[in-house]
């Protein structure tokens, strides 16, 4: 380990960045739930009146439906995907500390797939 006065500005700047992102975050949640809120009323009031669609000299807003999966049985879901070899059905992104574990449990990594070391740095902050 090396302790040095080279790397306090730096170490500063990362903290206080951290600290910045971790506040905006914070400000993102509390926005987003506000949006939700105002989403809701609008839709409520859209469906008391009995349309799809309303238009004001702001913009215009219409209803949208989006069918989205839920799935209630994983291992009929995960049969019913390996049978008809319907893939598509799965985003495609391998999880990374199940890959781990694999590679740790193996040692090797799942055919078709090759691991890649993300470098970074993890602060322990020394704020009193």
């Amino acid at each position: 380990m090396v302790e040095s006065k080279i790397f306090d500005a730096l170490i500063k700047d990362f903290d206080a960045l951290r600290e910045e992102l971790r506040s905006l975050a914070k400000r993102e949640k509390e926005l987003r739930i506000q949006r939700e809120e105002i989403r809701d009323r609008i839709l409520g009031a859209m469906d008391a009146t009995g349309t799809d669609m309303v238009r004001s000299s702001v913009g215009t807003l219409r209803i949208v439906e989006n069918e989205y999966p839920q799935v209630e049985d994983w291992d009929a879901f995960y049969n019913e995907i390996h049978r008809k070899k319907m893939y598509y059905l799965l985003e495609r992104r391998p999880a990374a500390q199940a890959f781990r574990e694999f590679v740790k449990m193996v040692g090797r990594p799942p055919r078709g797939v090759v691991g890649f070391t993300k470098r970074d740095v993890s602060l322990l902050s020394r704020k009193e």
